[in-house]
């Protein structure tokens, strides 16, 4: 409960920032699952996992854009490579 009040709390703080911080923090996630699975499928993965280090650094750093430009990147490298 507190936690959660905690949270709705600075959502009144900045509004303009949560949504941005919660999209890359979805993507991020989303897209770290994806490169576990295609890890535990034996795909070569490091240019990805390169980038979402990267990523999750920018996030933790407050950097949202930058997340989400690094994000836009890996959904591009996985386009390119279907397998």
């Amino acid at each position: 409960m507190c936690l959660e009040l905690r949270y709705i709390w600075k959502l009144r703080i900045d509004p303009k920032i949560a949504p941005i911080k919660n999209k890359s923090y979805t993507k991020l996630t989303t897209f770290k699952a994806v490169a576990e699975s295609l890890r535990s499928q034996g795909h070569d993965t490091t240019e990805i996992d390169v980038l979402l280090f990267r990523a999750e650094n920018a996030h933790g750093m407050r950097k949202y854009d930058e997340c989400l430009g690094l994000i836009n990147r890996i959904k591009i490298i996985l386009a390119m490579n279907p397998e």
